[in-house]
């Protein structure tokens, strides 16, 4: 049986031959098929997250402030710039939220991809 990553790089090889032998009623089917399929891995892949790894186990540490890993991110204000290019504003345009958990949040500036903690309240 191929793995998932084969059977959709075969599904669209079939739907080629599908579309040079003007099998439209079949090409049809299969994107249907395989739109449902894909769909199926997203919810699948939202509610199994990847497995721990010591990376993730580090960075939950240094998200946590646990020492020796207290000092990683910088702790900042909601509204404060990246403390690296002083990118972003109070509108958190060139900010995103990577990481939300229960106290706070971690936010990475799009323009240098510096992170750092914001605390909850």
């Amino acid at each position: 049986m191929p793995s998932r990553f084969e059977l959709e790089r075969l599904i669209v090889a079939l739907g080629r031959e599908f579309a040079r032998r003007d099998m439209q009623a079949h090409l049809r089917g299969l994107r249907v098929f395989y739109s449902a399929l894909r769909a199926r891995r997203r919810a699948q892949a939202a509610l199994n997250p990847p497995p721990w790894t010591e990376d993730l186990v580090l960075d939950w540490l240094a998200i946590m402030r646990i020492p020796p890993f207290e000092h990683h991110y910088a702790v900042l204000s909601r509204s404060a710039p990246c403390p690296t290019c002083s990118g972003g504003n109070a509108s958190g345009l060139d900010v995103v939220n990577r990481a939300v958990h229960v106290g706070g949040l971690v936010s990475e500036c799009k323009h240098c991809g510096e992170q750092w903690l914001v605390l909850s309240d």
